[in-house]
């Protein structure tokens, strides 16, 4: 079998969940079959045995669905690694549901051993189910622990059927160590999910136990507890799951009993009678049978009870004596391999930290991330396979993920912009749900089912623009500053498997450091920004936003030097506004500002050239402009244009002598500069304040020019 049928045969087993009950297994078996025809190849014998064994378990042929697995494990090559991995978890859930322990343990042993060969998909599923088989032995602290990292590896792969279940094993464990609030919770929340996702099974499991967990409590009426059960009852029977409805009506039966409702506890007891098979369901079967001597007592049936106290006692006492061996060993065993995987990865983060940390130092310092990236992407694949490396900032207020800072092994990626709000990616997906996605063989489908999209969804996000369809693994994380998202990061490989837990710890660590490195380049930006406007506001007039006149003291001296230097001309223009005071006076201060803001952006608009063109506000209703290097004929120009402007503007000026409208008066000085015969600022503006004065005396509405040829 060729290495893409297998990886696609691979990929539809890997959302076995998704595809709930018989029914669901044989639509994956059809799509098997599809890909088997695809590629014109016969389905080898451990995928054959391995899709038989789940459609096996789904009809509660448990027996043969454990024959199956086995064949399968026997069967797998050395490239179906994962096939086998995934089989040793489905055969250690089955062994957990028959109470064989110790057979769960093995291939739970085996999955955890080689923990760094799968990605949060399969690791979510083995810690969820390692989880149960705590539960079952007892150890609720360990099974919180088990259950919490199900949570977090389903997560990063949107799995919400292994998250809801994962919670409701922890939700148990925490009500059996009578921290009831705390379960009751958790059952809620996992019950949402499960509705969420509408998916029956994880919907049965968990009114079952939040059923459950309301019984160990006073604070529930009997008929909320009932109907809860009831609810459970109802979607085992439509699921034929033969043990989740033995599992739930057993509790069931007691809850009823202990409540006195003897005449449906009876009808459900004679149910279970057929359901149990207690050489496999000893637990189960033992508590049927407290529950029947229990009601049995009620009714004086001394005879029976008797006999089963009898029976009981036995059988609890020999339970009792193999357990407390065999549960001693099993869990010695689970935490030390738990104990083993956990040094495994702290030897290899420990081996890297420096590096990590070595890199978050650079990001935090530099002015310019992306003048770093190359180095940077050059350090992140010494300590992680990675074929590409990025980080895209986040704009919470506008929804915007902009991939700013991108490279791969061609440099940098082209910037572009994915809008969280209508667009549905990776990025996106990590975005709001401020957890990380790792995909270890990241094909459409997987990447779908990781970001929450349906499987013939053709959204064409899912992959952003620098993905390729080669990219086999991927990381993304969020970069979170508290709970405040910054942004995203992300490194991807066209190999499978090349991300491992360490690798996915190391990731998440550096992404905390770039979250202080970015918030450090926004308080440098703020702080610029600031001093920018602090900047501004010394140079500018707050009203008309042109130069105030300090800044005069600073350009002028500038130019007038640069023109002796050069033998060019120089030009100042002084602008009035006529008979401004009664213009205030008339119409008030407010309305006189206004007027000062109009004849201010008419003249930035007439002396556009800001490279020749120098504006301020000189004071009152006065304006100056400097001219570099402009004959005259370039200076009338403009203020033409600028007496145009503002004669079609028509502001009605009623105390005006010069017009009816609001009119200017200009003085022009426009001279060439020698060395020779040098002037400086006070002697040219002397010159433009006498043209004004003649401007004025002339009857205003006008300008007078004085040059060298005037």
């Amino acid at each position: 079998m060729n290495n893409q049928a297998r990886d696609e045969i691979q990929t539809v087993y890997s959302q076995f969940q998704r595809y709930p009950g018989i029914d669901g297994a044989i639509v994956m078996e059809q799509q098997v079959y599809a890909i088997c025809a695809k590629h014109d190849i016969e389905l080898p014998l451990a995928q054959f045995h391995f899709i038989e064994g789940l459609k096996c378990n789904r009809t509660d042929r448990i027996a043969e669905a454990i024959d199956h697995y086995l064949k399968c494990l026997e069967l797998v090559t050395g490239e179906d690694e994962i096939l086998a991995l995934h089989a040793n978890i489905l055969l250690a859930t089955l062994y957990t549901e028959q109470e064989n322990y110790y057979s769960a343990y093995l291939m739970y042993k085996r999955v955890i051993d080689n923990s760094e060969k799968l990605d949060d998909n399969y690791m979510s599923l083995a810690y969820c189910n390692v989880s149960n088989l705590l539960l079952q032995l007892q150890q609720y602290d360990m099974t919180v622990d088990f259950a919490s990292k199900a949570i977090s590896s389903a997560r990063k792969v949107a799995n919400k059927s292994i998250e809801s279940i994962s919670y409701l094993n922890k939700a148990l464990a925490l009500a059996l160590a009578e921290q009831i609030h705390q379960a009751i919770e958790c059952a809620n929340h996992a019950l949402m999910i499960a509705l969420q996702i509408d998916n029956p099974r994880t919907i049965a499991y968990a009114y079952g136990y939040l059923a459950r967990i309301q019984s160990m409590s006073d604070d529930y009426s009997i008929d909320e507890v009932k109907r809860h059960f009831q609810l459970a009852n109802k979607y085992s029977v439509v699921l034929k799951d033969k043990y989740i409805q033995m599992e739930n009506d057993t509790y069931y039966a007691q809850f009823l009993e202990k409540h006195d409702i003897d005449s449906e506890a009876i009808q459900l007891c004679r149910q279970l009678e057929k359901l149990i098979d207690p050489t496999c369901n000893i637990k189960f079967h033992l508590l049927y049978c407290q529950v029947a001597i229990n009601l049995a007592k009620k009714y004086n049936q001394a005879e029976l009870v008797a006999l089963q106290a009898t029976y009981i006692e036995a059988a609890n006492r020999a339970l009792a004596d193999t357990r407390q061996k065999e549960y001693a060993s099993i869990i010695s065993k689970v935490k030390q391999a738990a104990d083993d995987q956990e040094r495994r990865l702290q030897q290899k983060i420990k081996e890297h930290i420096e590096a990590i940390t070595e890199i978050g130092q650079e990001l935090a310092t530099c002015q310019d991330i992306s003048v770093h990236l190359p180095s940077i992407f050059s350090k992140i694949t010494n300590i992680i396979p990675s074929e590409e490396f990025g980080i895209a900032l986040y704009d919470e207020q506008q929804g915007i993920l902009d991939y700013r800072y991108f490279y791969n092994t061609k440099g940098p990626i082209e910037r572009f912009y994915v809008d969280c709000n209508k667009q549905t990616s990776i990025g996106s997906y990590v975005v709001k749900t401020k957890s990380m996605v790792h995909l270890n063989n990241a094909d459409a489908t997987r990447v779908r089912a990781a970001i929450g999209l349906s499987a013939d969804s053709d959204n064409a996000a899912i992959h952003r623009k620098a993905d390729t369809p080669s990219s086999q693994s991927l990381m993304f994380t969020p970069i979170l500053l508290g709970n405040k998202v910054l942004g995203i990061m992300s490194t991807q490989h066209t190999e499978a498997g090349q991300y491992q837990p360490h690798h996915c710890q190391l990731f998440e660590q550096l992404a905390s450091f770039i979250a202080i490195a970015l918030e450090n380049h926004v308080q440098r930006h703020k702080l610029q920004q600031a001093n920018n406007l602090l900047d501004n506001l010394s140079k500018t007039d707050p009203l008309t936003k042109l130069y105030n006149r300090y800044q005069l003291d600073t350009i002028a001296p500038t130019l007038i030097q640069k023109a002796i230097n050069q033998g060019t001309q120089i030009a100042i223009v002084i602008i009035d506004i006529d008979f401004y005071k009664g213009y205030n006076d008339q119409f008030g201060h407010q309305a006189g500002d206004e007027a000062l803001k109009i004849v201010a952006a008419n003249i930035s608009n007439a002396f556009s050239d800001t490279s020749i063109d120098h504006i301020f506000r000189y004071g009152g209703d006065e304006f100056l402009v400097l001219c570099d290097g402009q004959t005259d004929e370039q200076v009338i120009r403009k203020i033409h244009q600028l007496q145009s402007a503002i004669l079609s503007l028509k502001i009605a000026h009623p105390r005006s002598y010069a017009s009816d409208y609001l009119t200017l008066s200009i003085g022009v000085s426009n001279h060439r500069l020698y060395k020779e015969q040098p002037l400086d600022f006070n002697d040219l503006f002397n010159v433009a304040d006498s043209a004004l004065y003649t401007a004025k005396e002339q009857g205003r509405n006008q300008f007078h020019l004085r040059s060298d040829d005037s």
